[in-house]
């Protein structure tokens, strides 16, 4: 069955008409502007267009919003780096047109070629801008080549974004237009999300320790980071945005190389976690995530008790060799761990620093208040003193995708990021 195209925002007859008007209007203050103001050496194309939003399918039940920019009327024009623009459009003053695009940090990135067929003039046409696997912002006349393979576009952020549409020959913008994404999907076909993530990789600069590899895994596309188990570690200087006092989802992909017995310490390995072990049983944690063997857990220093809590999977729920996707979960004090998009597993919880030596609090669990610190953020190690190796617990595999979201994820948006990121 082919996949359905879902157009969020198309172009009316009335829509049309304006745009006609607005380059009427566009035409007379550019006549305007040669007679009482500057001349410029290089003629302004005119090209009227609007913008919008587009939902691509992923798979049969979740889609991802993306942008549209649809060209109305105008004068003649090639988008840059289209294989057929004239080598003299310059001296010709057939306009070539390029985008650029603001976030809603008001951060400005250039929009570079994805794949645009032969055609000249898109009059009617759809671009579309995207953001493929390498964060990068691309534009497309089909949607082809991003629609069948999912695993080559990323989510674009919540928020308003600035489209501009820029003439290259004469150096000037030639439309301003503003698109919102919203993540929702409007359609008869049902809600479906396409979610932001607030990803540590954009929003800090990692620095890499030791043995460390970043290579793409070729059976899911994704960008793995690979841990030798011994001296390899990523760290990420304080941020705000990683700063979590109340609802939390800590999301990520990771394939450990062993896994083993969860009672022997020497089959402890850090995963993520800003905090420090200070001395040998003073650990300060606003969050950390860790593997037991086979089993997971996660632990933090509590805001209203003064407290050190863990909770561990009751059952192995980790394989060696296998890539899994995690997903932790705080919602109003409420604390749950997923794998592969199941139901939330079994936990046990103590007090302390020490899995399972402190006080059993499962009868009553506590209730989750994150502390903030202003430790870095640590991926593959434990942020333990150097006189210490046998505590920095040095995490062996792979891990991708770790994403971190100031609110709690619902089970739909669980198997959302699931199916997105395929095994």
């Amino acid at each position: 069955m082919d996949k359905k195209i879902i157009n969020s925002d198309g172009i009316s007859e009335i829509v049309t008409m304006v745009l006609i008007i607005v380059l009427v209007i566009g035409l007379a203050l550019a006549v305007y502007g040669m007679i009482f103001g500057s001349i410029s050496l290089n003629k302004v194309s005119m090209v009227a267009a609007s913008a919008g939003t587009f939902f691509v399918p992923l798979d049969t039940s979740s889609s991802m919003q993306i942008m549209r920019v649809t060209p109305a009327i105008g004068e003649d024009f090639y988008i840059q780096g289209q294989g057929t623009v004239p080598k003299n459009a310059a001296s010709t003053q057939i306009a070539v047109v390029s985008f650029i695009l603001r976030n809603p940090q008001g951060e400005i990135y250039t929009v570079t070629n994805g794949y645009i067929t032969g055609n000249a003039n898109k009059y009617g046409t759809n671009l579309y801008i995207y953001k493929d696997s390498s964060n990068a912002f691309k534009v497309t006349d089909t949607l082809d080549s991003i629609s069948y393979a999912p695993t080559a576009i990323r989510p674009f952020e919540l928020g308003d974004y600035q489209i501009t549409m820029i003439d290259t020959v004469a150096k000037l913008p030639m439309n301003i237009m503003d698109v919102k994404i919203t993540g929702n999907e409007t359609s008869s076909t049902g809600s479906q999300a396409s979610l932001p993530l607030l990803n540590v990789l954009p929003n800090s600069t990692w620095t890499a320790h030791g043995g460390v590899t970043n290579t793409t895994d070729p059976v899911t596309g994704l960008t793995m980071y690979t841990f030798d188990g011994s001296s390899g570690y990523l760290t990420s200087t304080a941020n705000p945005a990683l700063d979590f006092t109340g609802d939390l989802t800590l999301s990520l992909w990771m394939k450990p190389t062993t896994t083993g017995d969860s009672s022997s310490s020497s089959n402890w390995h850090a995963i993520i976690g800003k905090g420090e072990l200070i001395g040998t049983n003073n650990e300060n944690d606003n969050y950390q995530l860790m593997q037991l063997g086979d089993k997971l857990l996660f632990e933090w220093n509590d805001a209203t008790t003064g407290e050190h809590y863990q909770a561990i999977t009751e059952n192995g729920v980790l394989t060696a060799g296998t890539l899994q996707y995690v997903t932790t979960t705080v919602t109003g004090g409420a604390l749950t761990i997923q794998v592969n998009g199941g139901s939330p597993v079994a936990l046990t919880y103590n007090t302390g620093n020490v899995p399972g030596a402190g006080d059993d609090l499962t009868d009553t669990p506590p209730t989750v208040v994150l502390a903030n610190n202003a430790h870095d953020l640590m991926t593959g190690k434990q942020n333990a003193p150097e006189d210490q190796p046998q505590n920095q617990f040095h995490y062996s595999g792979d891990m991708s995708e770790v994403a971190l979201y100031n609110r709690a994820l619902t089970a739909g948006e669980i198997a959302h990021n699931l199916n997105y990121y395929k095994i």
